[in-house]
């Protein structure tokens, strides 16, 4: 079942109010009588929904965050005519209700199912209690329901899904665990002692939620199974959950007790970010306007054009409403510092190995810096952009070494990176065709066949490159 755009114009009394604190932004992305919910991002685009005070009317609504004034867009609504709002998008299709909404204009296509999450190439939630996943259309139904158990999908990518499952009876609670695309390959997240668990949000091969081990929620991440989780909670709260994860970051909330069942919604939670460990946590409530919001709640992360947003919402205490919110991250430039070292090689004052360190966000290149190494040089950088990115080390015979960073205008240092020498065709492993090619050079000088830079190529380089055989880039 399709439906056609209902209405879309930018709201002119939803105005974004936005306030600089410290090192991040927050907008407020609807100010009003509204009881209203970011839940989502991808690329320009926040999904969420609005209700207004006092009516019985819920719509699912985008906000186009390119511009300093974010536009608001009303979608189509599900066929029952109450919408949860939009709870997962790629940035041109989005979910949410039963099905998910798509084209230009925007279209709602019914899935027969409750729908939280997207990919690119998934669409995942559930149907009648039975963890489901999609490809693009109602037709594409799989059920990924564990046999005995009810379930249900909170996230995907393009390859693992995360979520719930829990027995037949009424009184089990759910227990956090993880799909790859196929309904056999199930697998248990929960943790050892706990009473319940949940997981929420999944990026590479780590997975976030909540596991409860009596005393209440605890926000927790996991690295692929039930071993091994870690429990987020900052030092003098009890509290919590992880609700949404972007390479090495997390958000969700803490607080030091817990009254309702959803603990998003409680007035003693805090909207929280993390970066894999408990002494990481930030306090993103502390970046709202003082006195205004009494609990905060942060839904989900991504990151566009080198800048990293957090979607979520606070309670207004002067008009009792529910604000949906957009924290920023700045764009201040972050200083890469290290030592990058050669092994195997000698030391030539007169000839050393340019060695290029670049930095990316995916396909994109925020900074490249190139050195001349001896054995050790020191490297000093700046690099632009915001968020999760990755360091390439590379060198015209050595082998390729990668660093996670995160870019957020603080200090970074790499350390001692030292290369591992012998891959002189470049192809990313040390193989037959790099010892035939420093047999072919033999003899000459100050050619790429000198491995060790002695200046000539000889057998020391030869042996090099047998030692180093069958080693490849990082």
């Amino acid at each position: 079942m399709t439906f056609t755009l209902r209405r879309s114009l930018p709201l002119l009394f939803a105005l974004a109010a936005t306030a600089a604190h410290g090192q991040w932004t927050v907008t407020r992305l609807l100010t009003g009588h509204y009881f209203s919910v970011a839940t989502c991002g991808s690329g320009n685009i926040v999904g969420g929904w609005v209700a207004r005070i006092g009516t019985s009317e819920n719509y699912p609504v985008l906000w186009n965050i390119s511009n300093a004034q974010p536009s608001l867009t009303y979608l189509p609504g599900p066929p029952s005519g109450y919408s949860q709002g939009i709870l997962g998008t790629t940035g041109t299709r989005h979910v949410g209700d039963s099905g998910m909404w798509s084209g230009t204009p925007t279209l709602f296509s019914d899935f027969n199912g409750r729908l939280y999450a997207i990919s690119t190439n998934y669409q995942a939630g559930d149907r009648n209690q039975n963890a489901a996943l999609w490809a693009g259309d109602e037709a594409s139904y799989l059920n990924l329901r564990p046999s005995g158990y009810a379930s249900s999908v909170n996230a995907t990518d393009n390859v693992h899904q995360v979520g719930w499952a829990k027995g037949p009876d009424s009184s089990d609670k759910p227990q956090a665990c993880m799909w790859s695309s196929t309904p056999g390959s199930f697998t248990s997240l929960h943790p050892a002692g706990a009473t319940s668990s949940a997981a929420y949000a999944l990026s590479g091969n780590e997975q976030a939620g909540y596991a409860d081990f009596g005393s209440g929620r605890r926000p927790v991440l996991w690295g692929g199974s039930a071993l091994g989780f870690i429990d987020l909670t900052p030092v003098g709260q009890t509290i919590g959950g992880v609700n949404g994860l972007n390479a090495d970051t997390q958000v969700g909330f803490v607080g030091s007790e817990g009254h309702y069942p959803d603990l998003s919604f409680d007035p003693n939670t805090r909207a929280y970010l993390w970066r894999g460990t408990p002494s990481s946590a930030v306090d993103l409530h502390s970046f709202l306007p003082p006195g205004v919001f009494l609990y905060s709640s942060a839904t989900a992360i991504f990151s566009s054009g080198g800048t990293t947003f957090v979607t979520g919402f606070a309670y207004n205490t002067t008009n009792g409403s529910l604000e949906p919110l957009l924290w920023r991250s700045p764009a201040l430039p972050s200083s890469l510092t290290g030592i990058i070292g050669l092994n195997d090689v000698v030391w030539n004052p007169g000839y050393p190995r340019s060695i290029t360190v670049q930095v990316k966000q995916g396909a994109v290149t925020l900074a490249t810096r190139t050195i001349n190494v001896g054995t050790t040089a020191a490297l000093s950088m700046n690099v632009p952009g915001a968020g999760s990115a990755v360091v390439t080390i590379d060198g015209p015979t050595q082998l390729i070494r990668r660093r996670n960073v995160f870019l957020d205008g603080n200090p970074i240092d790499l350390g001692s990176v030292v290369l591992n020498n012998g891959d002189c065709d470049g192809s990313g492993e040390v193989d037959a065709v790099d010892i035939d090619f420093v047999i072919a050079e033999f003899g000459q000088t100050f050619s790429l066949g000198d491995v060790d830079l002695s200046g000539e190529v000889d057998a020391v380089d030869i042996d090099i490159v047998i030692a180093c055989f069958g080693n490849l880039d990082e």
